[in-house]
């Protein structure tokens, strides 16, 4: 059992950085949003949510030292720790696999912040009902997808085809 609290602690801390050090990139960066999706299931890096996610990132850090110290002090306040620490981990989590954002010199994509040059294609992939998955390709062959609903699709496909090579032949899967 100590061990998955230590694997949560390190992981916890490593995403808290990521998170972190990502968002302030994006503050120095300056870049004016150009677009961002108007669907429930994602958030802009202006939306409360975000905030508050860097808000706990932020606490996140101290929690994993703490649970890491605790381990060898006491077990039941190790507990009380590791729950604290995964909570805060799952909202950061999920809150950057929700964030989507075009801005003039990249794209916020699943978390992940991408300059224009270092993406070598978008493409949509499968269809769901009433939603379609986007692929983002980076030069490097690492793949990154989200979800699209069909009434921002085309918007979507517009805007970041100004940017970067859209591939329309791939198509959606089925």
């Amino acid at each position: 059992m100590q061990w998955l609290y230590f694997v949560t602690a390190v992981l916890a801390f490593v995403l808290a950085l990521y998170h972190l050090f990502s968002h302030r990139h994006r503050v120095n960066n300056q870049e004016t949003r150009i677009y961002s999706l108007k669907h429930s299931s994602h958030i802009d890096t202006d939306s409360t949510r975000y905030m508050w996610s860097v808000r706990a990132a932020r606490v996140m850090p101290v929690t994993a030292l703490f649970l890491i110290l605790m381990l060898f002090q006491s077990f039941p306040a190790a507990t009380v720790l590791f729950a604290l620490t995964a909570a805060l981990g799952l909202f950061v989590l999920l809150t950057l696999d929700k964030t989507f954002e075009v801005q003039d010199g990249g794209v916020v994509f699943a978390g992940y912040h991408a300059r224009w040059n270092a993406v070598k294609s978008i493409y949509w992939g499968r269809k769901r009902p009433g939603k379609k998955q986007l692929v983002m390709e980076l030069q490097k062959g690492q793949r990154i997808t989200t979800f699209v609903s069909d009434k921002d699709a085309e918007d979507v496909q517009k805007i970041i085809s100004a940017y970067t090579f859209f591939d329309t032949h791939r198509g959606p899967q089925s």
